[in-house]
């Protein structure tokens, strides 16, 4: 997954955090990230779908949310380093505890997203990773 966004002063994003969707299962979180940031998720054999959620935030303790953006029904190709794209948009800002509600397609869950061959954008080394187990 490649998190893109176009945040920046006044509130600059010092907290990217992954964490599954629904109760349970960690947060996994990466201080001072810099974009594009890209999080490798590892198959191993599990190729079901999973849903995933991604948060920015402006503190290390990440109890402020800038933008939040959830992923649902991501799938693996067997055999296949593939990426999406979540952007995460200052249009999409979170006010205080309320983010935007559905209906602006830039700031909506995305379902079942594309997944494309590797670009320049993933780079050479993840900025995170995660086992697919965890979510």
């Amino acid at each position: 997954m490649v998190i893109e966004t176009d945040l920046g002063a006044p509130e600059p994003v010092t907290l990217v955090a992954v964490a599954p969707l629904g109760p349970g299962g960690p947060s996994r979180a990466q201080a001072n990230p810099q974009f594009p940031f890209v999080v490798a998720i590892l198959a191993e054999t599990h190729l079901e779908s999973f849903d995933l959620s991604v948060q920015l935030s402006p503190d290390a303790g990440g109890q402020v949310i800038l933008v939040f953006r959830s992923a649902r029904d991501v799938a693996f190709v067997a055999g296949q380093k593939r990426m999406f794209v979540m952007p995460m948009l200052a249009k999409c800002r979170c006010q205080g505890t309320a983010c935007p509600a559905p209906g602006d397609p830039d700031c909506d869950d995305l379902r079942a997203p594309a997944l494309a061959p590797l670009d320049a954008r993933a780079g050479e080394e993840p900025d995170l990773t995660i086992e697919r187990a965890a979510l």
